[in-house]
């Protein structure tokens, strides 16, 4: 499954129970973060294109510095998605494929701008679409409570990306984290049960059991569709890459 949402949302949360319950996670957060590691290839684009004022004091890229940035001004937002996109959505796609090898049974795409690079048109060819939304004022809070941003650069954060409203209407499931953890853990809990056509009293543990069974790939028919799914992910990724390097260069 594609898991998304917005900036304060919690998808963080839903993507640890599904964890806790035997989902193998893929973050692209994680994967981006080593990308822009000293040294890489992704490292030295931006560099060059934002210059030494987004380094801290080991000549890493911070973060927060290049946040500031980006989120005050789009066509730089744009041009720091180029150089990271295809290689973050590559990667989740080879970690994908590895574990869809070793018979995994819920894989889980953690990514925070699924439908924006337009991923989410692969992984529902296969799979489902889940965002997890929140109500504006809880989101708010969390972020304010959160991180050490006013709350006019939290609201400038918050504008510059897609609304809930319009994920949730590409959606498969929407998962609402706007209550308690417990609240949020039992939709979690309802929703894998309806996924995996488990009866609706199952227990956590009944439910576990089932999604962290693997079922290692041995047979032709299972060998052609990883082939198939190898060239048409390989195929998405080109054109994701091709979309955004136009959108940048036009």
């Amino acid at each position: 499954i594609g898991l998304t949402g917005t900036i304060g949302s919690g998808k963080s949360t839903v993507s640890t129970f599904l964890s806790s319950y035997g989902a193998y996670i893929i973050d692209a957060d994680q994967i981006s973060h080593q990308i822009i590691l000293k040294g890489t290839s992704a490292y030295n684009e931006i560099l060059a294109e934002f210059g030494q004022e987004i380094l801290d004091h080991d000549r890493e890229i911070d973060r927060k510095a290049l946040g500031e940035v980006i989120f005050a001004n789009q066509e730089k937002r744009k041009k720091l998605n180029s150089i990271i996109h295809h290689r973050v959505i590559k990667e989740m796609l080879r970690k994908a494929f590895e574990q869809f090898l070793l018979g995994t049974q819920l894989l889980v795409l953690d990514v925070p701008l699924l439908i924006e690079t337009g991923l989410h048109r692969l992984i529902r060819v296969f799979g489902k679409i889940v965002v997890v939304k929140v109500d504006e004022d809880t989101q708010l809070q969390r972020l304010l409570s959160r991180d050490s941003l006013s709350e006019e650069h939290i609201r400038q954060r918050m504008a510059s990306q897609m609304s809930i409203a319009e994920k949730c209407k590409i959606a498969s499931h929407v998962i609402d984290n706007s209550g308690s953890k417990l609240e949020t853990e039992q939709h979690v809990l309802n929703f894998l049960k309806d996924l995996f056509y488990l009866d609706p009293d199952s227990s956590p543990i009944e439910v576990k059991k089932v999604v962290s069974k693997k079922e290692p790939f041995i047979n032709f028919g299972r060998i052609f569709l990883m082939a198939a799914t190898a060239v048409f992910f390989a195929v998405g990724v080109g054109a994701i890459w091709k979309i955004s390097s136009n959108e940048n260069n036009p």
